[in-house]
C-alpha cells in the first residue's frame, strides 16, 4: 500500500492511541529527543540532510539539481490507532518551508507531507515526480 502523500512526518501502529504533542519551533540544531526516543527525532533518508535547517535535496547552490530526493521522518512510531480499542487519534501539523529556486525557468517538482508504515524507507528510483515516495516505474 502507498503512503498517503502530504508531507514529512510519518507514523504506524503499534499498541494504543495515547496522546502524544511535540513542537520543534526552530532549527538551529537537529531536533533532539528525550524519555525512551533516539538522541534525534528526525530521521534522513535518501539525499536529505541537516545543515541549520531541514534540507530534503542535494545541496548545490548556483548548480541545477536533478534527480535528488530526501525524507525527513520522525524517528519513532506515532500510534495513530488502537486495535484492541478502535480508538483513533486526533492529529494537527503546521510547518513552514523555504523552496529556492535556482532561476525562473528551473523548478523543483514538490514537496509532501506523508504517513506512512513505521521503518518505511526510500523506495529505488523514486526522485524527481515521484517525490521520495514511489518508484518511478510505478503508476501513482
Amino acid at each position: 500500500m502507498h503512503p498517503f502523500i502530504l508531507f514529512i512526518f510519518l507514523c504506524t501502529v503499534i499498541h494504543s492511541a495515547n496522546p502524544l504533542s511535540f513542537n520543534f519551533s526552530s532549527f538551529d540544531s537537529n531536533p533532539e529527543c528525550s524519555g525512551d526516543q533516539k538522541t534525534h527525532c528526525i530521521d534522513y533518508q535518501g539525499d536529505a540532510f541537516f545543515n541549520k535547517a531541514i534540507q530534503l535535496t542535494k545541496n548545490q547552490l548556483g548548480t541545477l539539481i536533478t534527480d535528488s530526493s530526501g525524507r525527513a521522518i520522525f524517528a519513532e512510531p506515532l500510534v495513530l490507532w488502537d486495535k484492541d480499542s478502535g480508538e483513533v487519534a486526533d492529529f494537527t501539523t503546521h510547518f513552514t518551508f523555504v523552496i529556492n529556486e535556482l532561476n525562473s525557468s528551473d523548478y523543483g517538482d514538490g514537496l509532501a507531507f506523508f504517513l506512512t508504515p513505521y521503518s518505511s524507507t526510500i523506495p529505488e528510483n523514486s526522485s524527481g515526480g515521484a517525490l521520495g515516495l514511489f518508484e518511478d516505474s510505478k503508476n501513482y
